[in-house]
């Protein structure tokens, strides 16, 4: 167990997520073994996860702290909420409560120790490999990764859940039972109990194998991951969450797909999959010119535009629109959820006298305006023009006095409300930031 922790910088601590089950009970115990041999980088502690979804959890929770104080422990309980108890999604959205917790309360430096072994490995693998997981999923649980402040260490992944047994078992340990882990409506229950035995009646030296399999699949992964970061250099640009087209689309699609998911989970966006992977590459980034070339999920919206392909998000907020504003009386304006309009020194300007009151609109179709020098246009086309991103179009502020538009701002003022006089404004925009990692933009006008 020591070798799992060599090469991990000094931690803080080292926090073992003990359930009371056999697999953390053994953990514990072997650590705090090593911690009276003075073995350990670091002091030892317990954090206990009451899911509240069991009738024993109270107990359970009684007996890891009786466990812990018993070997003088510190112990730690987190109690927290599982939406729904339905066995539809019950694991899976238990594990995501879980994990939430353990980010929560994780300090800096802190090592999460968790039982997870070689039989839970193998069990994913089933499962991942049930619901089309590529090479990354397949090669399973990583035995280091950084979580929240600290970091998850699982130091058992090599051991079987019989030889876990076998020494708890020797050691005359105790645990409890969960009785959920007989249900069978749960998927790794399933597997479990159902699946597994007769594939060992069938191949006694599955695990050998399988193990073989998940660690190519996890080499595949990596080799992947370098082909994807060498790709990602050729289309960066100054914005992470923007990528130049040029060189991608002379890519076959395996190799688009691959350097797709990889920018995307570099920014910490919702994770594609399979179906729309291929979306992405059949309609995104083959769109025509002229086309839309947009694809939205789970609040992520990716776009083609100019040539590059933009990680933006979907605020979902509803644009206030017919704000009252006297820039005279109030330089700045805050937009409800569309950055904010300032007045500036120097631009084109706008003439106001004392007293006008702008209204901030939004496009709603068919406005038209004749900026100074130019012809009468659409409010559309003076925005495509101008260069205004489409994301941006139906977000753009319109500044009416009366029912006359009069100023576009970073693209222009009414011909008959522009002015040189000194006393008149120049407004700019700050649009709100919806790229991933973006920055805001001005516009002025």
């Amino acid at each position: 167990m020591l070798a799992e922790l060599a090469g991990i910088a000094a931690p803080r601590r080292l926090v073992v997520a003990f359930s009371g089950g056999m697999d953390s009970v053994v953990l514990l115990h072997s650590l705090h073994r090593l911690a009276k041999q003075q073995q350990l980088p670091a002091a030892l502690a317990a954090l206990h996860i009451n899911h509240q979804i069991n009738p024993q959890a109270m107990p359970w929770q009684r007996f890891c702290a009786e466990f812990c104080e018993q070997r003088q422990i510190p112990f730690d309980v987190m109690t927290i909420k599982v939406d729904g108890c339905e066995a539809s999604g019950l694991e899976e959205r238990a594990r995501e409560a879980r994990y939430a917790a353990f980010e929560q309360w994780l300090e800096d430096d802190d090592l999460l120790l968790m039982a997870h072994h070689l039989d839970d490995q193998l069990e994913n693998l089933l499962l991942r490999l049930s619901r089309g997981a590529g090479p990354g999923g397949l090669a399973g649980m990583p035995a280091f990764r950084r979580l929240g402040r600290g970091a998850l260490v699982r130091p058992l992944l090599n051991w079987s859940r019989p030889q876990l047994l076998s020494f708890a078992q020797a050691e005359g340990l105790s645990w409890v039972d969960d009785d959920s882990n007989a249900d069978v409506r749960f998927d790794r229950n399933f597997l479990r109990h159902w699946v597994m035995p007769v594939i060992a009646q069938r191949w006694p030296d599955y695990r050998e194998s399988w193990q073989k399999s998940r660690q190519l699949c996890q080499e595949a992964d990596q080799l992947l991951t370098v082909l994807a970061r060498q790709d990602l250099d050729l289309l960066v640009t100054d914005n992470p969450a923007v990528i130049s087209l040029s060189p991608m689309q002379h890519w076959d699609a395996p190799r688009q797909r691959n350097l797709l998911r990889y920018w995307l989970g570099s920014l910490g966006a919702p994770e594609p999959g399979w179906h729309l992977l291929r979306r992405l590459t059949d309609e995104v980034i083959t769109a025509r010119k002229d086309a839309a070339g947009v694809l939205s999920w789970q609040g992520l919206r990716v776009q083609r535009y100019r040539q590059q392909l933009h990680a933006l998000r979907e605020t979902g907020l509803p644009l206030v629109s017919a704000i009252a504003w006297d820039p005279q009386l109030q330089s700045d304006l805050e937009l409800p959820g569309n950055g904010s309009l300032r007045c500036l020194a120097t631009g084109e300007r706008l003439s106001l006298v004392p007293g006008d009151t702008l209204t901030v609109a939004y496009r709603q179709g068919g406005e038209r305006c004749r900026l100074r020098g130019r012809p009468e246009k659409s409010v559309k086309r003076l925005l495509q023009e101008a260069g205004v991103a489409p994301w941006l179009r139906d977000r753009y502020p319109l500044l009416y006095l009366g029912d006359e538009l009069v100023c576009l701002p970073g693209i222009g003022v009414a011909a008959a409300r522009g002015t040189q006089d000194a006393a008149g404004i120049a407004v700019q925009w700050t649009a709100p930031v919806l790229h991933y990692g973006g920055e805001s933009e001005d516009q002025t006008g």
